[in-house]
């Protein structure tokens, strides 16, 4: 008997622990790991295996600047997932609410799983999924499921650069969902692909960064000329 109210207490307290923190709270924690970083650059190394393209290595240079502008310059044709390399938490967290807290495991340790879904009815991503390292509070991996059956996931690893972790290496996974979605609302069943109409791709990029230079007072006027890759 005193072996089971042992067992019961243990899973009492391991099913709570996932909730000693908020899903906000976890956010706000995400966002401080670049506190300290006002804006960087970083040259990012692209291999990419897509569906019915055939494209070749790229390079590309990223500049970044607190708290959400993102510029890229490539000297040719360049596939860039935003999804993964311009993710802003504060985008995130105004367009998302937390619907819940879990427990998962990251490298044989606990960590956060964070499911997050949208404001509004008419966004296009169905939910959000963080799963995030406790100790260094980095979104590790970063599931996005968009109503026309996408499923994107981004896998970072990371390095410290002075003060704050940032990525060092990014898997990019782009796949179409195989569930029947004729049971969910309107506004998340996938759309039927009419004659003429490709379905979403599939197929995955591989990206590494290098080269960090961190708070090199980046200018606005590189971010509000334009906001998107600049082929030169």
């Amino acid at each position: 008997m005193r072996a089971i109210w042992m067992v019961a207490l243990i899973l009492a307290v391991g099913g709570s622990t996932a909730q000693e923190l908020s899903g906000e709270k976890i956010l706000e924690n995400i966002e401080r790991t670049l506190e300290g970083v006002q804006d960087y650059t970083a040259r990012l190394d692209i291999i990419a295996d897509i569906e019915g393209m055939s494209v070749p290595p790229m390079k590309v240079t990223m500049y970044f600047k607190q708290p959400d502008k993102v510029h890229f310059e490539s000297d040719g044709f360049a596939l860039i997932p935003r999804e993964g390399l311009a993710m802003s938490l504060a985008t995130l967290r105004a367009n998302f609410a937390v619907d819940r807290v879990e427990w998962d495991t990251l490298h044989g340790t606990h960590a956060y799983r964070v499911t997050l879904l949208p404001r509004s009815e008419r966004t296009r991503t169905r939910r959000v999924q963080l799963l995030v390292d406790p100790e260094h509070w980095t979104a590790e991996r970063i599931v996005t499921n968009t109503v026309d059956g996408r499923s994107i996931t981004a896998t970072f690893q990371y390095v410290q650069v002075e003060e704050s972790w940032l990525p060092s290496h990014l898997d990019v996974t782009f796949a179409s969902a195989q569930e029947d979605s004729s049971s969910l609302p309107p506004w998340e069943q996938q759309p039927r692909t009419s004659p003429g109409r490709r379905a979403p791709l599939k197929g995955t990029l591989e990206i590494r960064y290098s080269g960090y230079r961190v708070n090199t007072g980046l200018s606005d006027e590189l971010f509000d000329s334009q906001n998107r890759l600049r082929e030169r």
